[in-house]
């Protein structure tokens, strides 16, 4: 059990780290080439890894069932990592870590509304206006604009919500259409398919813009590239086998207060009352989303993580 923890903070950091791996990508190469490079860099060590280490096939996935990774590539990889590229060139990192939040709230709403996979709880419901409360306290109602002319926080933050709106349909697809499926290959190839789909508008529209990137640019794709996507996805399918997908899914609960920890203290931010209001706020309505009452059953999640 302490092992799944384990693993579970370390993917979470590592997606929580992300942010901050793209705001200094920014500084050296045009956004959608930003993602693709990211994204390609993250194929070849999946491929690497899946292949060599993990002697795992990666064609017979694809010759089957070549959909699932071209749907999964826009919605999960492709799509995502556009929102969040173009959002932060209006919000700060932290921001981006707590607006992250819409994707559990939305997953919660969805099956609890449209899919019924989840009964309604009045509880559950009141942690999601609680976490939303927070994020409009820790943004700040007057702090939504910046300096760039029709450019403000609140327009970044729905940029970046659309990606999680993405990402939430990326997850109900999955467990529909790719749970039969080796998390391996399909890691691989949806990767792929995510870098493809970069690829191609970043060379149509953004062929005038390149240059050649700085240092710290480079860096910060392949660290993006290694660490928030090739080694955090691996790592999520190898807690989903150990823990469950129930408790592998908690990541989304992390990652916002990481992000916000690792914005205070690599890049020096700013942690004002209002920052730890909003953020006690968040984590507040995401315990209420996810703790049992007393007379309910055992969590999914515990029970998983237990067994």
């Amino acid at each position: 059990m302490a092992a799944n923890f384990v693993l579970l903070f370390a993917i979470s950091l590592a997606w929580a780290s992300d942010y901050l791996f793209i705001d200094w990508a920014d500084q050296g190469l045009p956004p959608i080439a930003e993602g693709a490079a990211m994204a390609a860099v993250a194929a070849v060590v999946l491929t690497l890894v899946v292949r060599l280490g993990m002697k795992q096939a990666l064609l017979p996935l694809l010759r089957t069932r070549p959909l699932v990774p071209l749907v999964l590539g826009a919605t999960s990889v492709a799509w995502p990592r556009l929102s969040v590229i173009y959002a932060e060139e209006s919000i700060t990192p932290d921001i981006a870590a707590l607006t992250g939040t819409t994707v559990p709230i939305l997953t919660l709403l969805v099956t609890v509304f449209i899919t019924r996979e989840q009964p309604f709880s009045a509880q559950r419901m009141a942690g999601v206006l609680v976490a939303l409360v927070g994020l409009v306290v820790f943004v700040g109602l007057g702090d939504g604009v910046s300096d760039v002319p029709g450019d403000t926080t609140w327009s970044g933050m729905l940029i970046m919500m659309s990606g999680g709106v993405a990402f939430v349909f990326s997850g109900l697809y999955t467990a529909r259409a790719a749970s039969d499926l080796e998390k391996g290959p399909l890691t691989v190839w949806v990767m792929a398919a995510g870098a493809l789909m970069l690829a191609i508008p970043a060379a149509l529209l953004e062929a005038g813009d390149f240059h050649t990137p700085q240092v710290l640019a480079i860096a910060s794709v392949a660290a993006s590239g290694l660490v928030s996507m090739a080694l955090a996805y691996l790592g999520y399918f190898v807690l989903v086998g150990r823990g469950g997908p129930t408790f592998a899914a908690l990541y989304a609960y992390l990652v916002p207060p990481l992000g916000v920890l690792v914005g205070v203290v690599v890049l020096g931010e700013k942690l004002t009352l209002e920052h730890l209001g909003g953020l006690a706020l968040v984590l507040l309505g995401l315990w209420l989303i996810t703790r049992q009452t007393s007379n309910s059953e055992p969590s999914a999640a515990a029970s998983e993580a237990l067994g």
